[in-house]
């Protein structure tokens, strides 16, 4: 009896011993992973001011009142700006990585707050030639909360601007 006892314990010894190695050097991984950037895969522009001091964006004088042209903007410590824009009449807007929206981009500082600005395209169809472009609206996005992982969609809104935003965590 005796003699069985003690290899139940050496047994219990060495399957504990095991046990530590493996979670010293394997086990623990998971805790150790680090977000290394956010992919922007689609913004989707949901609603956004159609009128400007109660006129439309685009110069009315010239016959062409129109509804903004918008292009988006990504503001923060990685700067990014999309090359598409649309004559749009207050239908939600996507930008994706098939229709030229400019996308993917990667935010390589995911931890840090970043402001989606969207814009109307001056002198596209002959109005507002020699003016800037117009800022309509902008949201502050923090796209990374602790714990998410995977693909996810955020929905922001400020103001006259709501807008979702579907990002992919990059891990180190």
């Amino acid at each position: 009896m005796f003699y069985f006892y003690s290899m139940k314990n050496s047994f219990v010894l060495k399957f504990s011993t095991l046990a530590l190695i493996a979670v010293t050097f394997f086990g623990c991984e998971a805790d150790h992973i680090t977000i290394s950037a956010i992919k922007v895969n689609k913004i989707t522009i949901l609603e956004y001011p159609m009128l400007t001091s109660g006129t439309p964006w685009d110069d009315p004088f010239l016959g062409s009142a129109t509804g903004p042209d918008i292009y988006w903007t990504i503001v923060g410590p990685d700067n990014y700006t999309g090359s598409y824009f649309a004559d749009c009449s207050g239908q939600a807007l996507e930008y994706n990585t098939t229709n030229n929206g400019g996308l993917p981009v990667f935010l390589n500082s995911p931890n840090s707050t970043y402001t989606l600005y969207i814009y109307d395209k001056d002198g596209l169809d002959g109005s507002d030639l020699g003016s800037g472009d117009d800022l309509l609206a902008a949201v502050t996005v923090d796209p990374y909360t602790a714990g998410d992982d995977g693909v996810i969609t955020y929905e922001y809104a400020d103001g006259d601007m709501k807008a979702q935003i579907e990002f992919t965590y990059l891990f180190e």
